[in-house]
Order: C-alpha cells, then structure tokens, then sequence
C-alpha cells in the first residue's frame, strides 16, 4: 500500500489534468532523447567529399565525348540592345485610375469625355432639384424622396438609393450613368 504522503503527492501531480498531461508528455521526450545518446554510440558526422577526385574513365564516356564533338556547331548572334526595356514603364499602355475620395478625375480625350461630362452636368442637375423628405427607421428602413419612398437598391430617375443614415437624416445616392458619381441628400431643417 502507498504511503500517506505518496497518496497525498499523487492527488496533486494528478489534480490538473492539463498539468499532468504536459508532464508526461516532457518526461517521453526527455526518455528518448536521454535514450538516444545511450543507444547511439557514434553519432553521426555531416558528410563530406573525398577532396581526391576519382580518375577513372570508361570506354562509354570516352564515347559520348567524341559523338558530342561529331555535331555541328550553331551559333546564336544576341543584339547588343534590345528595342523594348521590359522594365520600363510605359504610360501610353496604362490608363491612370483616380484614388478613392480624390475629387480629381481622369478626362479622356476627344468626344467620349465631352459626353460624359455633359452626363455628369445633367447628373448633378437632376440631383439638385431632388428633394429628401424623410428618413424612415424600422426594420426596414426607407426613405421619402420628392414624394416617393425608397430601400436601399432602389432607382429613382438615374439614381440608385446605395446607403441612408436615419441618425444623420442623409440618403446616399449613386449615378447610374455616370461612372463614380455619389450625391448626398439631407434632409431640410425648414
């Protein structure tokens, strides 16, 4: 029978199973490490190269080296400069993209930027005589624009509703003829 104190020990190395299984798991490693310098008499070395080389030659390769000395010759002329730098940027293949919240934009030339800037004048025209109303909180949440109301998704004109704020009474809507044209409405304190 284990002794008072040999019980009471085990109680507390068993106590925590966490512990305890840390424990055991620390004392096999330490076993077969500690077992591993006992069994292993020589330990082994980092191999290295015999510095001699061996001198040896066989018929075969003597005849591999004349049948590669047989073939012809072909010679490849490398242009001293190439046209192109690989590593040199190219603007004229790039078109530049404005950095979120820029107010800047790219303008591209010719007739193309003339008709988006005359979509992006009507736009703003159009969103000037919008008039936000009210903001509806809820489940789901809406809001009243020039007598409509409108969720999140809906079109009104050429605008689609993308966001509200019913603690700010703001409605955020996106142009959908117009490339990154968001307009943000609130409601009059009149």
């Amino acid at each position: 029978m284990m002794s008072t104190k040999a019980k009471r020990l085990w109680l507390q190395v068993t106590a925590d199973k966490k512990k305890f299984g840390l424990m055991v798991t620390m004392l096999a490693v330490g076993l077969l490490l500690w077992g591993r310098l006992i069994l292993l008499e020589k330990v082994p070395r980092i191999a290295t190269a015999d510095p001699k080389p061996a001198a040896q030659t066989t018929d075969e390769t003597a005849v591999s080296h004349q049948a590669l000395a047989d073939q012809p010759v072909v010679k490849i002329s490398i242009p001293a400069q190439f046209g192109v730098d690989l590593f040199e940027l190219q603007p004229d293949r790039y078109r530049p993209t404005g950095i979120p919240g820029e107010t800047s934009e790219y303008v591209q030339s010719g007739e193309n930027s003339v008709d988006e800037s005359n979509r992006r004048q009507h736009a703003m025209e159009t969103a000037r005589e919008m008039t936000l109303q009210a903001v509806l909180g809820g489940a789901n949440p809406s809001v009243m624009i020039d007598g409509q109301i409108l969720n999140v998704g809906d079109t009104l004109d050429e605008f689609e509703l993308i966001g509200l704020d019913g603690a700010q009474r703001t409605a955020t809507l996106r142009c959908i003829n117009v490339k990154d044209l968001v307009v943000k409405l609130r409601v009059s304190s009149d």
